[in-house]
């Protein structure tokens, strides 16, 4: 028994020792586990068996892995996606310098704040007889030059109810000049392209010229007692009015009557809502806000105490220009037939059908008329008087 028991012991040590060399060939602590070079030979020794395992399971593409590919096409994928983002962060970088480029102001500070320290500038409205030899009606006077007259009045019925009064003046185009008062009246609302965005629309405060029927206009100038004005807009706004002023006659034969002024590049700096302006008395500047496809000028209409529209030309020195279009009674009836049922309005167009045969139905037109219409002009236009007005 003892022999036998011998045998067994030296058969145990034997694999034991076999088991021990069998580990330090492999590189690892027999006791721990770890790798008697560090634990870089541990994770190389580990990497096989690893890479066995995802190869059994299918997580990864084993020829790309055999071909040793897989991790250069990642890292050239994450190297294009790194660059292409490089070169979006560098073009949107880009762009915002563009945009801040095209946004910065045109004049140095201290310009800007010289000419807004200057005194205004106006001209002599005439009160008696318009630059043109027509007469003005007492208490009223001419709000700005007559040598480049745009639209007349078109009546209370059409789409065009004002006057457009065009630029004169070689300087920017003539924007930045005076409109003055048509007569003694009452502020009683200003609105601002740049102010309120959504009623009045956007300022075009970017650098360099805005085009208006085929002609360049600045979009900054400088302008004695304002300093920086932006003429042009970038879009309509709910009035389609640009900067525009509205006035309440005071006295006279248009007591209670309301004056507008539209498409105005700014309005007096000193003026706000409740204030009295008397005829002539320097109101705003002449601009081209909420105007893109026609030459820069002043919208004036005017507003009986009903709402009815009426043609200002006579007051001002100017020939009447009233009513030029007519609407047609029977569109008037068909649009108040559209109130009505389905019924009475299929009764209504079979009606219409029959007793318009012998009856010629006009649509809504405009009676183009030329400027010598409502301009004298056998009379040269007289050059306006400028002067200061000090604040």
């Amino acid at each position: 028994m003892s022999a036998m028991k011998f045998r067994f012991v030296l058969v145990c040590f034997a694999c034991v020792m076999l088991c021990a060399q069998m580990a330090f060939a492999d590189g690892t602590d027999p006791h721990t586990g770890n790798s008697g070079e560090g634990a870089g030979a541990g994770k190389s020794a580990s990497e096989p068996a690893k890479v066995a395992e995802k190869k059994a399971s299918g997580k990864s593409d084993p020829k790309k892995i055999e071909q040793g590919k897989y991790s250069k096409s990642t890292k050239k994928a994450g190297s294009k996606n790194s660059s292409s983002r490089k070169k979006s962060k560098k073009s949107k970088k880009g762009k915002g310098s563009e945009d801040k480029a095209s946004l910065q102001v045109a004049f140095s500070a201290e310009e800007i704040e010289r000419y807004r320290a200057m005194p205004f500038e106006t001209w002599e409205s005439p009160r008696e007889t318009s630059t043109i030899g027509l007469p003005i009606e007492p208490g009223f006077a001419q709000p700005y030059p007559y040598e480049n007259l745009l639209r007349q009045y078109d009546g209370n019925n059409c789409r065009h109810r004002g006057l457009d009064i065009g630029t004169v003046g070689e300087k920017n185009g003539g924007m930045g000049t005076v409109v003055n008062a048509v007569v003694k009246s009452k502020i009683t609302l200003i609105g601002k392209t740049g102010g309120d965005i959504g009623e009045f629309g956007r300022l075009d405060k970017r650098t360099g010229e805005g085009i208006r029927t085929g002609r360049k206009y600045p979009r900054q100038i400088l302008v004695p007692g304002y300093g920086l004005v932006y003429p042009l807009s970038l879009d309509y706004g709910r009035w389609r009015s640009g900067t525009v002023v509205v006035t309440k006659v005071l006295e006279g034969p248009l007591k209670d009557y309301t004056i507008r002024y539209m498409h105005l590049a700014t309005v007096r700096p000193d003026l706000k809502v409740g204030d009295i302006v008397e005829a002539g008395e320097h109101l705003a500047l002449m601009g081209s806000t909420a105007v893109m496809d026609s030459p820069p000028h002043v919208h004036i209409d005017m507003e009986t105490p009903t709402g009815a529209r009426d043609d200002l030309a006579p007051y001002i020195g100017l020939k009447e220009t009233k009513s030029h279009c007519r609407s047609s009674k029977n569109s008037k009836k068909s649009s108040k037939s559209t109130k009505k049922s389905s019924k009475n309005a299929k009764k209504s167009t079979k009606s219409s059908k029959s007793s318009g045969a012998s009856k010629t139905v006009s649509s809504t037109g405009v009676t183009k008329r030329s400027r010598a219409s409502y301009v004298q002009g056998s009379k040269p236009a007289v050059a306006p008087e400028t002067r200061e007005l000090q604040r």
